[in-house]
């Protein structure tokens, strides 16, 4: 994730270097191909998430419009860190933050790979609550079976 960041920061860096070099103004947008001079060795690491199905969106700099945006096309997993499950529309932008597709939409699989340790957490307790049901069963039964004693006068109580 700290690449993703990483990412936008140097995209912003690079527009501010493509104004002033290029006697823009703040309401131009660069492409890519314009940024690319100015990213230096990050371009390795923007295409690197390109590939694994980001698309940048470049606006301008002016302090009315919202920064880059990644925008996720697939659904993503990073393997690194905090290892969360990203669906695809997913949007992330330096100065407006996460916004998540609709979260009605989203299927039980991305619930479950969103909520892994409280999935873990319910069928925890499900299989404890299984356990005990079965073993009150068992008790029950083993009670059931006990032969009823009569008493002294031949009668046949209650008792077990």
């Amino acid at each position: 994730m700290t690449g993703l960041y990483n990412s936008l920061y140097h995209l912003d860096r690079a527009k501010w270097r493509w104004v002033e070099e290029k006697h823009k103004s703040e309401d131009d947008v660069p492409t890519m191909a314009d940024l690319r001079p100015y990213l230096g060795d990050k371009t390795n690491l923007i295409e690197r998430l390109t590939a694994l199905g980001i698309n940048y969106e470049i606006t301008s700099i002016s302090d009315f419009s919202p920064s880059d945006i990644a925008i996720f096309t697939r659904d993503l997993r990073f393997r690194r860190g905090f290892c969360r499950f990203y669906r695809a529309g997913t949007r992330y932008g330096g100065r407006g933050g996460w916004t998540h597709p609709d979260s009605r939409a989203a299927s039980f699989r991305s619930f479950c790979i969103h909520n892994r340790e409280r999935a873990v957490a319910v069928l925890f307790v499900l299989g404890i609550g299984t356990l005990v049901a079965f073993a009150a069963k068992q008790a029950l039964a083993e009670r059931r079976e006990t032969p009823v004693r009569p008493n002294e006068d031949g009668r046949k109580c209650g008792k077990r």
